[in-house]
């Protein structure tokens, strides 16, 4: 086959070669579907709640886990967000260190600052606190841990983490990236630009912590925002029929109910925690 379409002219040549990489493309799919599900993916424990993350050195301590990196941005240090639940550890006698970042978008030097920070104050689990950016910082952190002699070039791609992570607590201050439930972290490699994704099912969080009112101080343009990228993902999740299944629909069609009656009122009133939830 391969060799017949070397000796065809240029555009027929093209055509099928188009022709062999989707059916690659198409067999692939196939096969991660089946792998699906083989793979066994646990839904992470959501705790949901006005001020909940208040509560979670309460967990913590009762799980006998201390000694936690918490991975969150500058400036929701600054706007106090993160204050609360460090009260909470504090309460609880449960040793933290706060790694903050104001990158946009995490970067492999990011992930090697964090997982240094880790193993230098001899962390044992990881909290993330933030949107999408610094949960899959995070993410990455933890893949580092379980896959110390591997940098995060060797790491990105499918299944190369394979390993238990640290405890790992997600907990998202906006509604849109929905990094908090999936299988992936997707980092930039600081020297090449190059963007590509850790992807195994160790990497989702043992805990969930939804906390509507970490969203309150959100202006109504970014509500509106995150809200439609939530949208976006849940609408996406229904109609792709390569990998989704019965029970990712239902969530999908749930998403985009809840979307549709609260983003309005979210918007309206950002302090309406009905709506955030």
């Amino acid at each position: 086959m391969s060799i017949l379409v070397i000796l065809m002219p240029g555009k027929k040549r093209g055509n099928e070669m188009k022709k062999i990489y989707t059916l690659y493309c198409r067999v692939f799919q196939y096969i991660i579907k089946i792998g699906n599900y083989f793979i066994g993916y646990k839904t992470p424990k959501c705790i949901e709640g006005a001020n909940k993350i208040q509560k979670l050195g309460a967990l913590l301590a009762k799980k006998h886990i201390n000694d936690v990196l918490v991975v969150s941005g500058e400036s929701m240090v600054k706007r106090g967000q993160v204050q609360p639940m460090l009260d909470g550890f504090d309460k609880y006698h449960i040793r933290y260190t706060l790694k903050t970042y104001t990158t946009t978008d995490p970067t492999s030097d990011d992930v090697e600052e964090g997982f240094n920070t880790y193993i230098k104050h001899d962390c044992k689990a990881i909290v993330a606190l933030g949107g999408g950016s610094r949960i899959d910082c995070a993410k990455a952190i933890a893949a580092r841990v379980a896959r110390p002699k591997k940098d995060i070039s060797q790491l990105q791609g499918l299944l190369k983490v394979r390993k238990k992570i640290p405890p790992f607590i997600a907990i998202p201050t906006t509604a849109g990236a929905g990094s908090e439930t999936t299988i992936a972290s997707v980092i930039t490699h600081s020297r090449s630009g190059c963007k590509a994704s850790i992807i195994d099912p160790c990497l989702i969080p043992k805990y969930v912590v939804l906390d509507p009112q970490l969203c309150v101080g959100l202006p109504p343009k970014t509500t509106a925002m995150t809200g439609m990228d939530a949208l976006c993902h849940a609408i996406e999740a229904y109609t792709n029929k390569t990998y989704n299944t019965p029970f990712e629909d239902e969530l999908a069609k749930e998403a985009v109910s809840l979307i549709y009656n609260n983003i309005v009122l979210a918007c309206e009133d950002g302090t309406n925690l009905e709506a955030r939830c």
